[in-house]
């Protein structure tokens, strides 16, 4: 679905942008912000990791994401 895809292009954007703006953003905070569950959040996370676009460094908690865009 077009529409689909668009709108996930949107989310990826806006994860992308939420990162650079905070780099120790949770995916509970990222859900929060964008307005999507919590489990879309870690999709799209998924997604942009296995692309080789986003990796996690450190613990689970206190760590921080590194982009690579």
């Amino acid at each position: 679905d077009g529409e689909m895809a668009v709108i996930g292009g949107n989310i990826r954007e806006k994860i992308i942008e939420a990162i650079k703006n905070d780099n120790t953003i949770s995916a509970t905070q990222l859900a929060e912000l964008l307005g999507v569950s919590k489990r879309t959040t870690e999709r799209y996370i998924k997604e942009l990791r296995e692309k080789g676009l986003l990796e996690r460094q450190g613990a689970a908690r206190g760590g921080w994401w590194n982009l690579k865009v």
